[in-house]
């Protein structure tokens, strides 16, 4: 009851404001590139990155728009070209002490802060909030309004890459993110947790929501009491991108070409040389953290330091396929998004008799 009249006294405070156009967040999701692509859209000429992944603080939600909307119209002043600028104004804009430094913690820190565009207004605002799926009151606010980037990924892929990222309610380890010798992690100790459990609902990570915005799309789709305005994805507002677009060469242009047509950002401004890096990757110790920035540029995919550069079990990656199939058939249909092996019955054209089809070449990889 406490969060429905949070929700109403919210709803009623803002009503009166109209959502800024040239907002664009991306909304997910973990563990699927959102660093990398966080990285990519920055360094454009005509985007105004904010600190990467930010969500409001608990019960500050108008709060937290009044200073995205305040964000939003600042960068589109043609006498705003830099951070420095825009911090100063943001001293400047609010008199409570409570809603300057809100205004502050939005704007990228030493370690990620961004050089000075040189172009004029208008500019993009760029955010990232990962759980923006998790958060009613900003779903149903923006929800049909901002333009909204979700990255998902190949369903075992990414469940592979989580189990060697996150920590599970099996470790004794409290800490959220594993690190090399206070966890275990092997490719048959994952092929048993997921034998054992059926689809690795296990608590691990993100509050133990572990890949829920695969079954979050698939019920969007199949629910028939969805109103229009509740759904995760509007096709005018939303765009659904596989991660590994942004990964192999000869698909980037194409995923680029995507995001272009979508957010109104000229393809050929993009920095090439954000491609070549990797943000918060996970396969190292030394390669996580979202500000983390690695310059290994040509590595093999689908390997962890955590779990010895062993890749997972051609058996375990069957079994995800052929338990993630219904899910695999909605992405392709509804949002054109397509993992072959997953939509097979078997799931065995992902694997040779021997094993785990080895990758023919090496391509630069990011966020993992």
């Amino acid at each position: 009851m406490a969060g429905a009249l949070v929700y109403i006294i919210h709803a009623v405070a803002v009503a009166g404001e109209s959502v800024p156009t040239n907002m664009l967040l991306i909304g997910g999701f973990a563990k699927c590139g959102t660093s990398h692509l966080h990285r990519v859209l920055a360094d454009h000429p005509k985007v105004f990155a904010l600190r990467k992944e930010l969500k409001p603080l608990p019960g500050k939600h108008q709060m937290f728009e009044e200073v995205i909307f305040f964000y939003a119209r600042e960068v589109a002043r043609v006498d705003v070209s830099s951070p420095v600028l825009i911090r100063d104004a943001c001293r400047n804009n609010f008199n409570d002490n409570e809603s300057k430094q809100e205004c502050l913690r939005a704007l990228p820190g030493k370690d990620d802060s961004l050089p000075a565009k040189k172009d004029i207004a208008p500019k993009i605002l760029l955010f990232t909030h990962i759980n923006f799926h998790r958060d009613p009151v900003l779903m149903e606010r923006w929800g049909a309004t901002v333009k909204t980037i979700y990255l998902v990924r190949d369903p075992a892929e990414y469940l592979w890459a989580a189990f060697n990222y996150w920590r599970t309610d099996l470790d004794a380890n409290s800490a959220q993110k594993t690190s090399v010798g206070n966890f275990y992690r092997s490719p048959e100790l994952f092929h048993e947790l997921l034998l054992a459990d059926g689809l690795l609902k296990w608590k691990m990570g993100l509050n133990g929501r572990t890949g829920e915005w695969f079954f979050l799309l698939q019920n969007e789709t199949t629910s028939s009491s969805l109103k229009e305005k509740e759904r995760l994805l509007l096709p005018k507002f939303h765009l659904l991108l596989r991660s590994e677009d942004l990964l192999d060469p000869h698909l980037t242009a194409l995923a680029l070409g995507k995001i272009s047509s979508f957010t109104g950002l000229k393809a050929e401004d993009f920095n090439s040389s954000s491609f070549n890096t990797r943000t918060n990757a996970g396969y190292s110790a030394s390669s996580k953290g979202i500000l983390t920035v690695s310059e290994q540029t040509m590595v093999q995919s689908g390997v962890y330091e955590l779990s010895g550069y062993r890749p997972m079990l051609c058996k375990t990656r069957i079994f995800i396929y052929q338990n993630y199939n219904a899910v695999c058939q909605v992405l392709a249909a509804r949002y054109d998004v397509t993992y072959t092996a997953c939509l097979s019955s078997t799931g065995k054209e992902a694997c040779a008799e021997d094993g785990p089809r080895e990758k023919k070449f090496i391509i630069p990889i990011f966020n993992r």
